[in-house]
């Protein structure tokens, strides 16, 4: 089962021939830009369309827009919203028929398949063209939208994985509340302390998550989900496979709640419900967990434990803007502000979207919940990992599903599950090649 962040809209799986239509247009309108001098039009009457997938983000989006007007005379912004589980999908149809909005939010998962086929425009010109400091963003993000050695977006937010823990129940069994001391064996010693099975209550989650589970210990381990050139499984590695061994090694010693039971109920609900002392988590719970004052009084969160090294997966959205816009000067800027401190700050006070990517913003962010240690996330962004991707990133995730499901669910062994797993997956990205 794979814990979808709430941020991020749901991926589909995609083959280039479904893109192949959108290719040609994409190609004319990357020329043209290619093609482009002079100095910016970035003024004067012009509506441009800004999708986004999260409703609850519309008034700061709203907001956002509302201070760039300020500053570019004549020009409209409609801010357009796809709930996320459709987002995708009509994504595709809009690339395909040559009508993407004029800027949209763009995630790693996909970043690949839209760059590669020029349905979106790089914005090299822009950057220099404003003297953007791309040394203000987490560097993970800013190779995340990087593609043949041109910057197609510009990150707008940031997450980051965390050790949340109940205090009560540490307290009560006397388990010292984890800090940035805490490696594995320390997070295994608790777990196992914290552990009543027969009052249901559990020491730690070990669900078949990536993002805020196993992938995160696999690259504490020195491990790798997918090789740098996107173009081979990690899974065989033995970095790796000691760290999967590692991760379910909760689930075998009963310290984790079961596979089954897991897939039932979430780790965030047993947590809620004081069933569970600690799991790993997004800083996307921090608002949900803040609304429950009784549980806002209980609950807090630490850097995550260190390994063979210290490491955090990342994920952010960016900005981008479509090849077809008629307005790319316009677009260039609209996304240029929107990843501007001015901005940032906005954005942060407002509590929208998690970490802003502008890591002088922060600290706005951190403020907006004063009851748990946001700074975790901000200390943990130079061990940040980015969130494994390819061109058909869905692709391959469902295969983590289809073939580690059996080893969560202690019916095969590490080394046959793995190896399995990067053949299939291997295969995939063979194609993706293609």
């Amino acid at each position: 089962m794979s814990h979808r962040n709430p941020a991020l809209p749901m991926a589909r799986s995609l083959d280039r021939r479904t893109f192949i239509r959108m290719a040609g247009a994409g190609a004319g309108a990357a020329a043209l830009a290619a093609c482009s001098n002079g100095g910016p039009a970035t003024s004067g009457s012009a509506t441009l369309s800004y999708r986004i997938w999260s409703a609850s983000q519309l008034d700061a989006m709203r907001a956002l827009v509302d201070a760039f007007r300020a500053q570019h005379d004549g020009l409209q912004v409609d801010v357009e919203v796809t709930p996320d589980d459709q987002y995708w999908t009509k994504m595709e149809a809009a690339a395909t028929s040559g009508t993407l909005p004029d800027v949209f939010w763009m995630h790693a998962r996909q970043f690949v398949l839209y760059a590669q086929n020029q349905a979106i425009r790089p914005i090299d010109d822009v950057i220099e063209r404003a003297g953007v400091d791309l040394g203000q963003y987490p560097s993970v993000l800013v190779e995340a939208y990087q593609y043949e050695g041109r910057q197609y977006a510009l990150p707008r937010n940031f997450n980051l994985i965390g050790l949340w823990y109940n205090r009560d129940l540490l307290d009560a069994a006397g388990v010292p509340h984890p800090d940035d001391t805490w490696s594995w064996q320390d997070l295994e010693s608790a777990a196992a302390e914290l552990t009543d099975e027969k009052r249901g209550h559990y020491g730690f989650a070990a669900p078949l998550q990536g993002q805020t589970g196993y992938w995160n210990a696999v690259y504490q381990n020195n491990g790798l989900i997918i090789s740098d050139d996107l173009t081979r499984s990690g899974y065989d590695d033995p970095a790796t496979q000691q760290a999967i061994d590692w991760w379910t090694g909760f689930l075998r010693s009963g310290s984790s709640p079961s596979h089954q039971q897991l897939t039932e109920t979430a780790p965030a609900a047993l947590f809620q419900s004081g069933k569970l002392a600690m799991m790993f988590e997004g800083d996307w719970n921090a608002s949900s967990f803040a609304a429950d004052p009784a549980l806002a009084e209980q609950v807090d969160v630490a850097v995550l434990p260190e390994g063979a090294r210290r490491a955090c997966i990342m994920h952010g959205s960016g900005n981008v803007v479509a090849a077809t816009t008629k307005n790319p000067d316009q677009a260039a800027a609209l996304v240029e502000f929107l990843a501007s401190k001015t901005a940032q700050d906005i954005q942060s006070k407002m509590g929208a979207s998690g970490p802003p990517s502008v890591t002088g913003s922060i600290d706005a962010w951190i403020a907006t919940n004063p009851a748990f240690s946001l700074d975790v996330f901000k200390r943990q962004v130079d061990d940040a990992v980015l969130f494994p991707h390819s061109r058909d990133t869905t692709a391959w995730q469902e295969l983590e599903t289809r073939f580690l499901a059996p080893l969560w669910a202690g019916e095969t062994d590490v080394e046959a599950a793995t190896t399995e797993l990067a053949a299939a997956m291997n295969a995939v990205l063979e194609r993706e090649q293609g």
